[in-house]
């Protein structure tokens, strides 16, 4: 159950969202680089230290502070077709075309400049991991993860994903995109179906780091259905972000 008092001040009170600019994009970078090619193994180890790609700069990237730490628990970005006033398919376009099913979506009915998608979630293994569960988790900034957090901030931290997904649905929002997409696998979908966030699948299963299929999202949907704690969140969230000069559309 989720705790429908306290949630999102809980979540607040030990984390803030904040839209990556140029000089903390870097930031996102290295954190995907360290989960997605140290941990995980899905992409190649860089002398940089940082996981990039080429929609990178067609999209919109934010970051979660753990506010005593100071340390990012986590990244996720928006992206756009709209690169710098040039129109540019998104990864589902360019890397799924073939298992969108013309029935369930046409793109060609859409207004590129409507949609957006949704990507590189990436959470530090500290972040995931409860007290005591790390033989030897990786460290960030000289923090012991063992003892990085208080019992109060324990009740937030299984939250980060979910708070990181709704600020990317903020972000839609603020940007007045009409659709969100994602490449996920179906037990995510379901997650998220259940505390609202209603995505629906438009292509077959695709096979890429473990099934997966193309879900889309209303983006005008979002609040109506959510449950009033995960709402609350959102709104926590979407005032955070509003008013940002980093905005592609205001």
């Amino acid at each position: 159950m989720v705790d429908e008092v306290s949630i999102a001040s809980n979540f607040a009170e030990h984390f803030h969202i904040v839209i990556a600019n140029e000089s903390k994009v870097n930031e996102a970078f290295k954190i995907r680089h360290e989960v997605y090619a140290r941990e995980l193994g899905w992409e190649p180890i860089r002398d940089s230290g940082m996981e990039t790609d080429e929609f990178d700069s067609g999209s919109m990237h934010l970051l979660l502070l753990h506010r005593r730490s100071e340390m990012y628990a986590g990244c996720i970005r928006l992206v756009c077709s709209d690169n710098q006033g040039e129109i540019s398919l998104l990864p589902f376009e360019t890397h799924c075309s073939e298992v969108i099913e013309e029935s369930r979506l046409n793109l060609t009915e859409l207004h590129q400049l409507s949609y957006g998608e949704i990507s590189r979630l990436a959470v530090p293994e500290q972040f995931r991991r409860r007290q005591g569960e790390a033989k030897m988790p990786f460290v960030m900034n000289e923090f012991n993860p063992a003892s990085l957090f208080t019992k109060s901030e324990m009740r937030a931290v299984p939250n980060i994903a979910l708070g990181l997904y709704m600020g990317s649905l903020c972000l839609a929002s603020l940007n007045h995109q009409q659709f969100v997409f994602a490449l996920m696998e179906s037990r995510l979908c379901r997650r998220l179906r259940r505390l609202g966030i209603m995505f629906e699948s438009v292509s077959d299963a695709i096979e890429w780091r473990g099934s997966r299929m193309v879900y889309r999202l209303e983006v005008a949907t979002i609040e109506q259905n959510l449950p009033t704690p995960i709402h609350d969140l959102y709104r926590i969230l979407y005032e955070s972000l509003a008013g940002h000069p980093s905005l592609i559309r205001q």
